[in-house]
Parts: structure tokens; sequence; C-alpha cells
């Protein structure tokens, strides 16, 4: 799967560029200015909205992502920071014990089930979602939040180098994940 346009550009960038620019020019629209527009054509707008907004929400994920959390997870382990190596042998334990297939392979799987899944077939890959499933079960397990005592939260003074890295990590998870909820409810 190719992530490049025909220009040589990230696909991601080219989405949001375009998201950009179409809602730029819906806003153009005469029908749009007057104060009775069809409820349809409203849900639509929303909709594109959305899509634009869960877009930048994934450009965001990897700019963050590469730009910060890896930045500042290989600055650690070169440092051999302790709660780094944990958080990232943890990481290993977890990704090995959930499927015999590499992160490579399962993505592969993953490209091939949402070929099947956008023509509307029956995916011979769909056993892969289970592992994908067992994978989010089990980076959650590794949160902080499961390990402070009840009535008792951390705070951030007493969060480690790794449980910070972490959380950040998921912290974007979430942001997307609030996004994609938002724009399934518009598309409903």
């Amino acid at each position: 799967l190719s992530l490049t346009s025909r220009d040589g550009d990230w696909f991601l960038e080219d989405m949001v560029l375009i998201g950009s620019t179409v809602l730029k020019l819906i806003q153009l629209l005469p029908s749009l200015s007057k104060e009775e527009v069809d409820p349809n054509v409203a849900t639509a707008v929303k909709c594109l909205q959305h899509a634009h907004a869960q877009f930048k929400g994934l450009q965001e994920v990897h700019n963050n992502f590469t730009g910060i959390i890896l930045v500042e997870a290989m600055q650690a382990m070169q440092c051999e920071e302790s709660s780094v190596l944990g958080v990232l042998s943890q990481l290993e334990v977890v990704v090995s014990s959930i499927s015999p297939l590499t992160l490579a392979e399962l993505s592969g799987q993953l490209h091939k089930h949402l070929r099947f899944t956008i023509m509307g077939m029956q995916s011979p890959h769909e056993t892969c979602m289970a592992s994908v499933d067992a994978l989010r079960i089990g980076f959650q397990s590794l949160l902080p939040h499961g390990s402070c005592t009840v009535g008792e939260p951390k705070t951030t003074k007493s969060l480690s180098q790794g449980d910070m890295l972490l959380m950040g990590f998921n912290g974007l998870f979430d942001n997307v994940q609030l996004g994609r909820e938002t724009l399934l409810a518009h598309l409903s």
C-alpha cells in the first residue's frame, strides 16, 4: 500500500489539504448562506467537517508521535532510563503474546481486510481483528491508571518517564477515537 500521492506527498497531508479546500469552497455556496438550508445538505456539510477534523487528528497523531514521543523515547533509551526500558519490554511482551504474526504481518492482514470490507465482501482476514482487539486491551493494561490505589489517583509527579510517554501516546489515540465517534454519529 503506497502512502504517497502522485506528487510524492504523504496521502494524509493531501487529505487534510483537500478537505480544507472543500470546506472553504462549501462556505462560498449561496444556498448555505440562507437560513432555510435543506437538512440533508446541512448534515452532509457537518459530516465533511467531522471527516476533515478526523484527518487533522490523524495528522496530529503522526506529527506528535514522530516529533515528540519517538524522540523522547529514543533519548531515554540512549540514557538507559529504566522506566522507559521497562515500558518497552512490557510492550514487547504484549505484542509477542497476542499473535504469532509480527506487527508488519498483522498490518498487511489489516490492509487486506480493509480492502474486502470496502468492497462489501466477506473477508478471509477477519481474524486479524481479534488480534487488534487483544493488542488494544494489552496496551490499555499497561497504562498507569490500573496501578494506583483506589481513591488515590497518580499525580504527574509520581508518574515515571515511561508512564508519561505511554499516556501521551494513548492520549493521541483517545483524541482520534473521540473524533471517529463524532463522525460516525453524524453519518448515522
